[in-house]
């Protein structure tokens, strides 16, 4: 009898031990999946933020294009005057672009390895602090 009794009670401990880590599984699983809710809409908070920032850029850039290809144009067409010639403004243009493109890939890895990549590194960290 007090064996059965016994058995009996180390049956009901082991069912609330099991019952208590059911209840904490649940309660776990409920953080986690919650956790993973909150990282997902960060992270996508981030992206749009990201997103949001670089179509911005990319239309001032397009703007600023524009406005770069209708001044080399005008300034062609005003040496062209100058120098009395149809093509020799649009070559000294031309020239004046070749030359910055020079000086930007010999310039690359200071410009944009180290410059760029760090000023894309605080920006991004900035975005991450400011939540």
């Amino acid at each position: 009898m007090k064996r059965k009794i016994a058995v009996m009670m180390e049956q009901e401990k082991e069912a609330n031990r099991t019952g208590a880590f059911y209840k904490s599984k649940a309660e776990a699983e409920s953080l986690i999946a919650l956790h993973k809710r909150m990282l997902t809409l960060r992270v996508v908070e981030l992206s749009s933020n990201l997103i949001t920032k670089g179509l911005a850029v990319l239309i001032v850039v397009l703007f600023g294009a524009l406005s770069l290809l209708i001044g080399s144009f005008a300034i062609g067409r005003y040496l062209n005057t100058l120098l009395e010639s149809q093509f020799m403004g649009f070559f000294l243009v031309c020239g004046g672009y070749l030359f910055l493109i020079v000086i930007l890939i010999v310039c690359r890895k200071i410009l944009f390895d180290s410059l760029l990549r760090n000023a894309v590194i605080r920006t991004l960290f900035q975005m991450i602090s400011e939540k």
